[in-house]
C-alpha cells in the first residue's frame, strides 16, 4: 500500500511538471497570433506538433492527479473545466 506522503510526493511533482509544460508553451508560442501562423513554416509545424504533445501530457498529468487523489484536488477548483482540460 502507497504512503500517504509517497502519494501526496507524487501529485506535487505532476503538478511541478505541469507548471514546467506551461511556462514552455508559452515560450514555444511567443509570437504565434493566429493558427496560420503554425502553417506558415516549418518551423510553426514542429512547434504545432510540440504544443499538441506537451497539452497532451498535461491533461494525462491531471488525470494521474484526479486519481491520486481521488478526485479531492480538482474540486477545490470547480472555475475550472477540469473534464475539457482531461
Amino acid at each position: 500500500m502507497e504512503s500517504s506522503f509517497s502519494s501526496n510526493s507524487l501529485v506535487l511533482n505532476i503538478l511541478r511538471q505541469i507548471k514546467d509544460a506551461v511556462c514552455q508553451l508559452e515560450n514555444w508560442n511567443d509570437g504565434i497570433v493566429s493558427p496560420d501562423d503554425y502553417a506558415a513554416s516549418p518551423d510553426g509545424m514542429k512547434t504545432l506538433a510540440a504544443t499538441s504533445m506537451l497539452l497532451e501530457a498535461i491533461g494525462e498529468g491531471i488525470k494521474k492527479i484526479d486519481s491520486r487523489t481521488k478526485g479531492a484536488l480538482l474540486k477545490l477548483r470547480p472555475e475550472i473545466p477540469w473534464d475539457d482540460v482531461k
